[in-house]
């Protein structure tokens, strides 16, 4: 989450307007709020939100890890595990209490056999990024 746009990476299951839905009430919600404790009228949001569909499991992890990425590529950290408000901690040290991540989803969706194997492979995946990103800093 930054000042000025979040990442959110969801399941719709089978309904293929539950996210639209889900967004619409969302956005509408806490424009509203906003208004309210601003005292102001009109539109909130800038642009409606953007939707993409994620096929496959490598698309997945790609998204993953660039939704992890953001403030590294933001130049407010340099590692995703110095942003406590993201998706990172809770893949790699998973919460027993008020999980946001359906921990048996993700694995079923990216194709692992266990809680186990999860957080050593993303953090492979995010390390690797890093590394990546590093040397496109010094190309340029």
């Amino acid at each position: 989450m930054t000042s000025n746009h979040i990442h959110l990476l969801v399941e719709g299951g089978e309904d293929r307007y539950a996210i639209s839905n889900a967004m619409r009430y969302l956005s509408g919600c806490s424009a509203q709020k906003y208004n309210n404790r601003k005292n102001r009228p009109g539109a909130c949001w800038e642009d409606r939100y953007h939707a993409t569909a994620v096929s496959t499991d490598a698309h997945l992890s790609k998204c993953m890890v660039y939704i992890d990425m953001n403030m590294v590529r933001a130049g407010v950290v340099k590692n995703p595990k110095e942003w406590i408000h993201s998706g990172y901690h809770e893949i790699i040290k998973p919460k027993s209490r008020f999980s946001i991540i359906n921990q048996g989803a993700l694995l079923r969706l990216l194709n692992l056999d266990s809680l186990n194997e999860l957080p050593l492979v993303y953090q492979e995946l995010v390390d690797n990024e890093i590394i990546r990103n590093d040397i496109r800093k010094e190309e340029m």
